[in-house]
């Protein structure tokens, strides 16, 4: 059993192609697990729909971008922020057209409704019994504005881990790869395939292999033509033009470390 995971596309076909394009070069999959934030922020979103939606055997959830096109939630700053301190009106301005341009797109094609019946969590039992589960952000929501990262404590961790169900947990959100054990359990963020906060940008995906024995992690990082993407932003006049030209010239990378805190047990159950 194979299974590929990867998040947080943010509209960006070119990346998500290289990601496609490594995944049968690397002897394909059976099943695939996409962990939400499809569309928002990038400037190909129908593009990525069509190729999530042509997927074999896929599965995909909710990440918080895909809710604020579905039922028009928005990050802030909002008008309250706004009327407090005006200087943030044009980043207030750019984030609701960002949204609308592509809530525009995914309404004038059909897929407003399959975007809102995404659920929250996807769950796998292995050949090995071990229970596989996906989720965007966190156990307890799909944008807790802190995610799994190595800012959080090892309480926070400990928390995490016992929240989730399963005993392999696999999110995205933060765009951030990294792996912990903590326990009996493991949990891997997939990072990003769009707008990553690693140094190289590149795009990020997963590979899960299994059997009854046990399983296997590995975690991959797949350049792609950034600049086609921000000359595709302009192209389009995508009003988010200026957060994704800064995202795919590494303006948004983080200095985060990727060491595991934990030691990693055996991965046999």
């Amino acid at each position: 059993m194979r299974v590929a995971i990867f998040s947080d596309i943010h509209g960006n076909s070119v990346g998500l192609d290289a990601v496609l394009a490594d995944i049968e070069a690397k002897g394909g999959v059976d099943h695939y697990w996409v962990l939400g934030d499809h569309v928002a922020s990038g400037p190909d979103p129908a593009g990525v729909m069509e190729r999530l939606l042509a997927l074999p055997s896929a599965e995909f959830i909710r990440g918080n971008t895909d809710r604020y096109i579905s039922n028009g939630d928005r990050v802030g700053p909002t008008a309250e922020d706004v009327a407090k301190d005006p200087s943030r009106l044009p980043i207030m301005l750019e984030i609701e057209g960002n949204f609308s341009w592509t809530t525009g797109i995914m309404a004038e094609l059909g897929w407003i409704n399959w975007l809102e019946a995404l659920p929250f969590e996807v769950s796998q039992q292995l050949p090995s019994r071990a229970l596989m589960q996906g989720i965007h952000c966190s156990p307890w929501s799909d944008d807790d504005m802190v995610g799994f990262c190595p800012l959080l404590s090892d309480v926070q961790i400990k928390d995490f881990a016992q929240a989730c169900s399963g005993d392999l947990i696999f999110c995205g959100h933060t765009h951030w790869p990294w792996d912990v054990t903590i326990g009996d359990k493991r949990i891997i963020n997939v990072g990003s395939v769009g707008l990553s906060t690693l140094a190289s940008i590149d795009a990020c995906w997963t590979l899960v292999t299994a059997d009854s024995s046990g399983y296997e992690i590995e975690q991959f990082e797949v350049p792609f033509n950034r600049q086609a993407v921000i000359d595709l932003t302009k192209a389009k006049h995508q009003p988010g033009v200026k957060f994704i030209s800064d995202g795919y010239s590494g303006k948004h990378t983080r200095p985060w470390k990727r060491e595991r805190q934990y030691e990693v047990k055996s991965s046999n159950h």
